[in-house]
């Protein structure tokens, strides 16, 4: 199709968390935990119909606070269940259901003031020129729903759905993200 133009837009993301268990609000099926969550993302940006501001790169990191409660729905024992005619069989099972929400301490960015340029506005200057340094700008928010099974090898598979809202203020540089993500993870254990 003539006239039509493409935006592409790449998530790199990189996070770590740690939580304590809080064994107040923790019996022997729920476990709660209260922590913090540092994540790193780097957005790219490609627009070739923008000009000189096709190409951008948006840099933010995030300080979180966390809590995370997962709620245990083993099967301990095995079961013989019949649904209609068809009988099963099902063995014992170890899952959770984890639900963690994190709500920004610190939001970073380093972005440009103004606009993107590939290879800036002048010969020899860089891509990223007139970036600039906020350290507290704006306010992210992040959710994680999980449903985790463990395997009998102590290896797992999980199946997550994240939200994530991040908002950076400015009068002509402001940014604003929401993204939806469906994660299929396979969890290895490390240790014997």
């Amino acid at each position: 199709f003539e006239g039509v133009q493409t935006l592409s837009i790449y998530s790199y993301n990189f996070q770590i968390d740690h939580l304590w268990k809080i064994q107040k609000l923790s019996t022997n099926r729920l476990k709660t935990g209260l922590g913090f969550m540092v994540d790193l993302t780097c957005f790219e940006r490609r627009n070739p119909a923008f000009g000189n501001n096709s190409y951008g790169l948006d840099f933010l990191s995030t300080l979180f606070l966390s809590a995370r409660s997962a709620y245990s729905i083993d099967r301990n024992s095995a079961k013989n269940v019949k649904l209609w005619f068809i009988r099963y069989h099902l063995k014992p099972v170890q899952r959770d259901v984890r639900l963690q929400a994190s709500v920004s301490a610190l939001n970073s960015s380093y972005r440009n003031g103004f606009n993107h340029l590939r290879g800036g506005a002048y010969p020899g200057t860089t891509l990223i020129t007139d970036y600039e340094l906020k350290a507290h700008s704006g306010y992210r928010l992040s959710t994680n729903l999980a449903f985790t099974r463990h395997l009998q090898n102590g290896n797992g598979v999980r199946l997550a759905y994240i939200w994530d809202v991040n908002s950076n203020p400015g009068p002509f540089e402001k940014l604003e993200v929401a993204q939806h993500t469906i994660q299929f993870t396979f969890l290895f254990r490390a240790n014997n």
